[in-house]
């Protein structure tokens, strides 16, 4: 059997599919399993023992009515049997269609259900993400009994994460994630300072991990902490590289983000600090993983802006920073 998995788009969403390629693999062990994920979280999936191969899609493949129906096309070579989609949009149900598999297996909605062979009815309540994927297998098992293996690093990325944190002068650095795809989920740099501040009571170190747009910020905060040992690494790192270097880290403080499940899921001490989001459906999962929020009037609003115009990003401004350090050293 040739079974095709569509992931989701997202990487934090990307970390919670690990599960169900454990389980798909643990269901069909004979089964030659393919991921097929856009390629900003293709990286995710890399060297894992569950799946046989990777196809990545670009955005601009994925994007319009002719690039995605060439895309789909070209999936029909892979002749697969049965087909996931991870995603909940009309256009992975469409490039499902395209690609003539004949089993295609996912949630209803969208209207995409007419592109689906067997349209299933999401889950009600607020299931975690994690679990909700694993229903589209039709069984009961939980993301916390099929969560490893896990994000899967090689000994090469291993060997250079250790050179790297040579070279900046770090021997075991936490690492600090500030940013989120969402604006309701980034903590404001004032609350970062007042976060920060308190760790160097130990004379420890922090090592900054993010996109090319965090880097402004981050040097800001390298700017104000204004102690050795204060590094950032922000658009300079691959996100293999950062999976790599996070991996070496003795902890991690997180927003709402996919670094942060990417830490949860490597098994470091991490805290992700949540506003807008639902812990209940997306917290990180990690045996060494913690949620630190605010139960505020207006929260979780779920939305990617903060609509509170009178006590903008009030859920996050909130957060105690003793609760924050208290919740780190108690993992």
């Amino acid at each position: 059997m040739r079974i095709g998995i569509y992931a989701p788009n997202w990487i934090g969403d990307a970390v919670l599919s690990l599960p169900f390629l454990n389980r798909c693999r643990r269901s069909f062990p004979k089964a030659h399993i393919t991921v097929i994920a856009k390629t900003r979280v293709a990286a995710i999936f890399m060297h894992h023992p569950s799946i046989d191969s990777t196809v990545p899609f670009s955005g601009a493949q994925l994007k319009g009515f002719f690039p995605t129906t060439h895309s789909g096309r070209s999936l029909r070579a892979a002749d697969f049997d049965r087909f996931y989609l991870l995603s909940d949009s009309l256009r992975s149900a469409y490039l499902a269609w395209l690609a003539r598999i004949q089993e295609r297996i996912g949630f209803r909605g969208q209207f995409r259900a007419p592109f689906l062979s067997q349209s299933v009815s999401a889950p009600g309540g607020r299931m975690h993400r994690a679990d909700r994927y694993l229903r589209l297998l039709g069984d009961s098992a939980t993301a916390e009994e099929t969560a490893a293996p896990g994000i899967t690093l090689t000994k090469n990325e291993s060997s250079w994460a250790v050179e790297q944190l040579a070279q900046l002068h770090l021997t075991e650095p936490i690492a600090v994630f500030i940013s989120s795809v969402a604006e309701s989920r980034r903590v404001p740099l004032a609350k970062w300072t007042e976060i920060l501040e308190p760790y160097f009571d130990d004379h420890q170190e922090i090592l900054f991990i993010g996109s090319q747009q965090d880097r402004p910020d981050t040097e800001v905060l390298v700017e104000r902490l204004n102690r050795p040992g204060v590094v950032t690494v922000c658009g300079q790192t691959t996100l293999r590289q950062a999976m790599a270097l996070i991996s070496k880290c003795r902890g991690a403080l997180a927003t709402d983000s996919g670094l942060g499940h990417i830490a949860a899921n490597l098994g470091i001490r991490t805290i992700s600090i949540f506003g807008a989001g639902d812990p209940k459906v997306t917290r990180p999962l990690g045996s060494r993983a913690a949620v630190i929020s605010e139960a505020v009037h207006c929260s979780p609003c779920r939305k990617n802006v903060c609509l509170n115009r009178d006590e903008p990003l009030l859920c996050l401004s909130v957060i105690p920073t003793k609760a924050v350090w208290e919740s780190y050293h108690a993992l």
